[in-house]
């Protein structure tokens, strides 16, 4: 599923990214992601929203590394591992060792052959994944999320606000007299195609007038035109 926010495309806000350290530690990921040069047509969407496990249905099997990019989104931080913990795991991999060790020499008499032991890997080590590696599919769930959030009652309203605010920008149109436009997505698939523009008045398409806004997805700015 690689669509404008795939691990490929990653370098467009890998710039914005590494200030993230630097920034405020009070602003969110969502405050912050929203912030980047280019994600304008974005909204904020709740936390209250995304916890609820409810309006997430469907898209673990959408977004690789789910439960880590959806902790990066919520600012969760991860499980530190104490000394204990490692000690525990090393034990664990110990006990493995010796019985795999054990069961091949039940199974197997010794032919002669060297074999290379498969090494066993702790589950809490092997389960850690770097952030730099998370946070492509953290904005691609995010774009999912925020689809979502869009076609509910208090989404619809926000973007009413903002189009009513013309922050949006207007249409290109001379006759339209500068009327405020909405970015929008044609398409319910991710990949297909970048956010438009559309405008009531002469109810068309517009390109967004900077190319930077290509690689914002259309399906992640999807929003119901009556």
């Amino acid at each position: 599923m690689e669509g404008f926010f795939s691990p490929a495309n990653a370098a467009v806000y890998d710039d914005d990214s590494q200030t993230t350290t630097t920034s405020s530690s009070l602003q969110s990921w969502i405050s912050w992601f929203c912030s980047l040069t280019g994600h304008e047509y974005y909204a904020e969407v709740p936390d209250d929203f995304i916890e609820d496990d409810f309006n997430l249905t469907g898209l673990s099997a959408l977004v690789p590394y789910y439960n880590e990019a959806l902790e990066m989104i919520l600012d969760v931080e991860p499980e530190e591992i104490s000394d204990e913990d490692d000690e525990d795991d090393e034990d664990e991999q110990r006990t493995n060792e010796g019985k795999q060790q054990e069961e091949e020499e039940e199974e197997e008499e010794d032919d002669g052959f060297w074999k290379e032991n498969t090494p066993v890997v702790s589950r809490r080590r092997r389960d850690r994944v770097h952030p730099s590696v998370v946070e492509p599919y953290a904005a691609m769930l995010y774009g999912l999320i925020h689809q979502r959030y869009l076609l509910t009652r208090n989404g619809l309203r926000l973007m009413a606000e903002r189009y009513a605010a013309e922050q949006f920008g207007f249409c290109p149109r001379f006759y339209c007299g500068r009327c405020p436009v909405i970015p929008c997505g044609r398409y319910d698939e991710a990949g297909r195609e970048s956010v438009r523009l559309y405008c009531p008045r002469c109810m068309d398409l517009y390109n967004p007038p900077s190319s930077i806004f290509q690689n914002v997805d259309g399906k992640f700015i999807i929003i119901i035109i009556i």
